[in-house]
C-alpha cells in the first residue's frame, strides 16, 4: 500500500455508497426479522427460522464489516486503524461464511419440501433445525479463528492469508456455492414439473412454489454477487497485476452489499403473506401513532379545563372555559362542578 494508489474521490464516494446501503441493509433486515417473528403463522415456518436467522447475518454485515473492515483495510489508502484489520478481517469471514452456510440451509430446506414433500416432516424437525443453527452460528466463529490463529502464530502474513483464502474461501465456500447452485436449478425444474401436474390445488401450490421461488431467487442473487469477490480472492492467491487492485476491492464488497439489502425486497416481491403482514405491522403502528394524538390532545384539554379560573358563588364553583361554537367564534360556558347546601329556616 503506498500513496500512490490512494484517490480520497474515489475513498469518498466509495464511503457514501456503503453508509447508504449500509443503512438499507440495517433497516430493511430488522423490518424482515419483526415481520417473520411477530406473525404467528409465518413464525411456525420452519423456512422462516432460517430466513430471520440470514437477516440476522445481514445485520451484523451492516453492523461489523461496513463501517470497519470495508472502510478501514482496503488497499488503497492507510487509515489509523489499519493496525487492528486482523480483527475486522475476522469479523468479515465470521459473516461472509455464516452467511454462505446459512444460504445452503434455506436450499437444503427448499430441497427436501419441492423434491421430497412427503419426508419433509420427518427430515427438517424442530431438533435438526436447531442443529443446522448451531452449525450455521458456531462453524465460522471457529473457521474465521483459523487465520488469526496462523497470524499470531509467527506464520508468515502473506502466507497465511494465501493459505487460508485457498482453504477456506476457494475450497470450502466455492464448494458450497456450486452445490447450491446444482440445487437450486433442480429445485426450479422440479417445481415447473409440478405446476403442470397441480392444477387442482392451485392456490396452495401457487403461495408454495411463490415461496420457494423467493428463496432460490436470494440465494442466486448471492451467487452472482458472490463472483466477483471470488475472482478477486483468485487473484490475489495467483497475484497478477492489476485485479488485485483497491477500486476492485471496493466493488466486490459493494456487490456484496447490494446483495444483503435487497433480500427483504425480494419477500416482499415474491410473498404475498409476507406483504400482508408487513401492511398489518405498518397499519398497527400508524394506529398507535394516531391513538397517542389523541390521547395527547385528549390530555391537554384536560389540563386547560383544570386550570381554568374558578369562581366561588352561594350555589357552588362556577368554572369558565372557552371553547368555539359553531359559527367559529369562542364563547365563555359556565360549568357547575360543585355545590353545596344550605338549611330552610
Amino acid at each position: 500500500m503506498g500513496k500512490d494508489t490512494c484517490s480520497t474521490s474515489t475513498e469518498t464516494l466509495f464511503f457514501i455508497l456503503y453508509g447508504v446501503i449500509g443503512v438499507i441493509i440495517f433497516t430493511g433486515n430488522l423490518f424482515a426479522c419483526v415481520v417473520f417473528l411477530t406473525t404467528e403463522k409465518l413464525r411456525r415456518s420452519k423456512m422462516n427460522v432460517l430466513l430471520v436467522s440470514l437477516a440476522a447475518w445481514d445485520i451484523q454485515m451492516s453492523v461489523f464489516v461496513i463501517p470497519f473492515y470495508a472502510v478501514y483495510c482496503g488497499r488503497g489508502c492507510e487509515y489509523s486503524l489499519l493496525s487492528y484489520c486482523w480483527l475486522m478481517r475476522g469479523a468479515k469471514d465470521c459473516v461472509k461464511i455464516g452467511t454462505t452456510l446459512n444460504l445452503y440451509a434455506v436450499t437444503y430446506d427448499r430441497y427436501i419440501a419441492v423434491l421430497h414433500p412427503l419426508q419433509y416432516g420427518s427430515k427438517i424437525t424442530p431438533k435438526r433445525v436447531t442443529s443446522m443453527l448451531v452449525v450455521v452460528w458456531c462453524l465460522p466463529i471457529i473457521l474465521a479463528s483459523i487465520r488469526n490463529f496462523w497470524q499470531h502464530n509467527g506464520s508468515d502474513t502473506r502466507f497465511a492469508n494465501k493459505l487460508y483464502d485457498s482453504i477456506i474461501v476457494l475450497g470450502f465456500v466455492v464448494l458450497l456455492v456450486v452445490l447450491m447452485l446444482i440445487t437450486n436449478v433442480k429445485i426450479i425444474r422440479a417445481i415447473r414439473k409440478q405446476a403442470d401436474r397441480e392444477k387442482r390445488d392451485l392456490h396452495l401450490s401457487c403461495q408454495t412454489r411463490k415461496g420457494t421461488f423467493a428463496c432460490v431467487t436470494v440465494v442466486l442473487v448471492f451467487v452472482i454477487c458472490w463472483l466477483p469477490r471470488a475472482v478477486y480472492n483468485f487473484s490475489y492467491i495467483v497475484n497478477p497485476p492489476g485485479l488485485a487492485s483497491p477500486l476492485f476491492f471496493r466493488i466486490c464488497f459493494l456487490f456484496l452489499f447490494i446483495q444483503s439489502s435487497i433480500n427483504p425486497l425480494i419477500y416482499w416481491f415474491y410473498r404475498a403473506e409476507f406483504r400482508r403482514a408487513g401492511y398489518r405491522l405498518l397499519r398497527c403502528r400508524r394506529v398507535v401513532e394516531r391513538a397517542e394524538s389523541v390521547l395527547s390532545a385528549i390530555r391537554t384539554v384536560s389540563f386547560l379545563s383544570d386550570t381554568a379560573p374558578q369562581v366561588q358563588t352561594d350555589s357552588g364553583i362556577v368554572r369558565w372555559s372557552c371553547f368555539g361554537d359553531r359559527s367559529g367564534h369562542s364563547k365563555p360556558r359556565v360549568y357547575l362542578t360543585s355545590y353545596k347546601m344550605t338549611e330552610q329556616n
